[in-house]
């Protein structure tokens, strides 16, 4: 089964910004889609394999979800620029992969990851917020269990995904998605002018700290709006890359500077030009400090851009499980 790529897709979005900016004449827009109309990722070719297997839709969670027919269903895959998709019944898909390399698997709702997170904390019990929600799996995997889901995220394109997930699935009651920008906006502040919310049960943090600019002014800003768990996952600089000094609120650390892709349309990059990967050492130090003195590790993996860690931290005074 072929689609439409979300890299296709992101790269017409990102002419079309452009354009919209006066940045770009009539010909140059032409010249431009004509340009990625010539390469070779405008579609995706599905493993049909895949796509032989049942939905990846939990029906026995997901009681309300909607029912589209085919040529509305395909109608809101090319409205947006997504970059991953949920395996539908019958084989069709909500969203799309964004490229034959990269989220070409469809993603499971609940998702995995909160299934183990389930095994340290009472979900049910929590309410939950989500930084950084991408396309929304993590922020509906939430709602199926906990009381209340906030999402936010600093793409505008993210924040709409996720709304438009979340609907689908009949979890739009569970589920508030905000536009915010993580390296200047007050969380706590603006939670409590929105939603009159002083604190959260849990920060859902999964693939966002390493690409922020100042991470320990972000940590300190979490801590005060986590109640009770912290989930982190994320990328951390190893010592033979922690070659600069970063002035942090909390002191100066030996960090790697991360250069993040320049390219605007790149849905997997940070909002900055460069990022602050903290070593692992440091990132525990700073937990601790911050009042998350209960730290559990889940995994520590080497990948393609580096070492990740993956944690569950909790408050002083909360156990985990």
């Amino acid at each position: 089964m072929k689609i439409l790529s979300g890299n296709f897709l992101s790269q017409i979005v990102a002419i079309f910004k452009r354009a919209n900016r006066q940045q770009l004449e009539k010909s140059q827009i032409i010249a431009e889609l004509m340009k990625i109309c010539e390469e070779s990722t405008i579609q995706v070719d599905l493993d049909s394999k895949r796509l032989k297997k049942p939905s990846t839709i939990d029906q026995s969670i997901i009681q309300k979800q909607r029912q589209f027919d085919p040529e509305s269903l395909d109608t809101l895959n090319c409205l947006l620029p997504w970059s991953s998709y949920n395996l539908l019944e019958d084989s069709m898909i909500l969203g799309s992969a964004y490229t034959s390399q990269k989220r070409s698997a469809p993603h499971s709702i609940p998702d995995k990851h909160i299934n183990v997170l389930q095994k340290y904390c009472d979900l049910r019990e929590c309410s939950a917020i989500e930084l950084g929600c991408f396309e929304g799996h993590y922020t509906a995997s939430l709602a199926t269990i906990c009381k209340k889901v906030y999402g936010l995220d600093s793409r505008i394109e993210n924040v709409i995904k996720t709304l438009v997930r979340c609907w689908f699935l009949g979890l739009e009651d569970k589920v508030y998605v905000d536009l915010i920008n993580l390296e200047t906006d007050n969380l706590v502040n603006f939670y409590q002018a929105r939603y009159q919310v002083e604190k959260i049960d849990l920060v859902h943090h999964r693939g966002v700290l390493y690409h922020l600019a100042n991470p320990v002014a972000h940590l300190i800003d979490v801590s005060k709006l986590c109640n009770k768990y912290l989930y982190l996952h994320t990328q951390y600089a190893t010592h033979e890359q922690a070659a600069t000094e970063y002035e942090s609120p909390l002191g100066k650390y030996k960090v790697f500077a991360y250069k993040e892709k320049t390219i605007n349309y790149a849905p997997f990059a940070g909002m900055v030009p460069q990022a602050i990967w903290l070593q692992k050492s440091d990132l525990f130090r700073i937990l601790k400090q911050l009042g998350l003195t209960q730290i559990k590790e889940i995994s520590d993996t080497q990948e393609r851009n580096g070492a990740r860690i993956e944690l569950i931290a909790a408050k002083t005074g909360v156990k985990l499980r």
